[in-house]
């Protein structure tokens, strides 16, 4: 019954070890940075990790949603991503090792926009 059991707890681990091997070749990337940007003006976005510059761009909405998709490639640790939303500076902290999907909400807040953050470790489903 033990020998069962720890079979079991190995495929379990050996499972997951190779879904984050598949999805890190998919999405080239180990962290998936998603920004959504569902206010009419243009937005001017800028990326940095650990105080590094990875993106800027503009970014413009002509649909009800407008996803972009940034793959990033990183050491595994703690790292601190840091946003620039029309120069207003958002923070994150997060930690590298299962693959992590990062969303970065542009929303409508009656003519202001507000930013919404969040971490998930599953793809996001994008409708």
């Amino acid at each position: 019954m033990k020998k069962i059991f720890l079979l079991i707890i190995l495929c379990l681990i050996l499972f997951l070890c190779f879904n984050q091997i598949h999805r890190y070749n998919i999405y080239n990337g180990n962290i998936i940075i998603c920004i959504n940007n569902e206010i009419e003006d243009t937005v001017y976005v800028e990326i940095y990790l650990d105080d590094r510059k990875i993106l800027s761009n503009l970014l413009t909405n002509g649909y009800i949603h407008n996803y972009k998709f940034y793959p990033i490639k990183v050491n595994f640790g703690n790292h601190k991503l840091k946003f620039k939303i029309n120069n207003k500076e958002y923070f994150t902290k997060f930690f590298s090792l299962p693959i992590k999907w990062i969303y970065i909400g542009i929303l409508n807040d009656n003519n202001n926009y507000d930013i919404k953050i969040k971490k998930y470790y599953n793809p996001i489903k994008v409708l």
